[in-house]
């Protein structure tokens, strides 16, 4: 399999998922499937970043169509009102991410916490959070609108996933071309995301923290669900309720990878940025217009 039949089959696993988005009474096994599309979208991502020929243009490309995604996405929940309308898309968690390991690189040591580039990242996280948050809280902007200025910062504040599909980034990049260390760190990672996010284990600190004090309760549910992106009672379900734990399958997808280099024609190359907004558009008409 190459890399280009790879994100189609991601691309399959991307309209199931959106379809069970719009249409909640699809069967569960949609949203299951689902889950697979990004971690490939971030696997090939990696590959394409070592085999790019002109990374900073990858970038901007990558950069500017998350832009016009969210701006296109707020629009229509400032027109339409509808709160199940989705908030987010997904292309941020790339544009994210690609920051991510073009900063590793180029600040490449043997030691990855001692690396400048991964300190960088995380102040100007930090700080681009912080400006967020004032700007919600000095404007008070709609949080369709608080999505979009996030988009533009290029923050993990309110982005899909939070940092489970940047891990998985990591995890890919680290373990570039081994699959054995990629299987074994996917792997570990999953069962201890299961074990805090499948279970009702934050709930309980939560709410022991607000036997102590309401206040720190109330921070810690809100420091994490700024941090990850996720809410905790969401996260209070049961262990295999929660679809994130299918992400292990990727393994058995990418097992099947040649790993050679693929030269894309320019249909190729673009068909994800047309696909990705145009099969969302549809479903929305299909879903609300109807």
């Amino acid at each position: 399999m190459n890399i280009f039949q790879l994100k189609l089959l991601a691309m399959v696993f991307m309209v199931l998922d959106h379809i069970h988005l719009f249409f909640p009474n699809t069967p569960k096994f949609f949203d299951y499937i689902g889950v697979l599309a990004i971690p490939l979208f971030v696997f090939a991502l990696v590959e394409g970043i070592k085999h790019t020929s002109n990374l900073k243009r990858y970038f901007l490309r990558l950069y500017v169509f998350s832009i016009i995604m969210q701006g296109s996405a707020t629009l229509l929940q400032l027109k339409a009102e509808k709160s199940d309308l989705p908030l987010s898309n997904s292309i941020r968690v790339f544009v994210v991410l690609l920051i991510l390991i073009v900063l590793l690189e180029k600040y490449k040591t043997d030691n990855w916490l001692k690396n400048k580039g991964l300190w960088l990242f995380i102040g100007y996280q930090v700080v681009a959070t912080v400006i967020g948050m004032i700007i919600m809280v000095v404007f008070d902007i709609s949080e369709p609108m608080l999505y979009f200025i996030n988009t533009i910062l290029a923050t993990t504040m309110t982005m899909d996933g939070g940092y489970f599909f940047i891990i998985i980034g990591l995890i890919f990049y680290y373990g570039y071309r081994d699959y054995k260390k990629i299987a074994l760190f996917l792997t570990v990672f999953i069962t201890a995301n299961m074990l805090f996010f499948n279970t009702p284990i934050l709930g309980i600190i939560g709410n022991k923290l607000s036997v102590i004090h309401l206040e720190l309760g109330d921070f810690f549910y809100g420091l994490f669900e700024l941090v990850t992106g996720w809410d905790i009672l969401f996260c209070q379900t049961g262990l295999l309720e929660n679809a994130m734990w299918m992400s292990i399958f990727v393994l058995a997808v990418i097992y099947f990878y040649d790993g050679k280099v693929y030269k894309s024609n320019r249909f190729q190359k673009y068909l994800f940025y047309i696909f990705y907004p145009a099969h969302l558009w549809l479903l929305y008409f299909l879903a609300y217009q109807l």
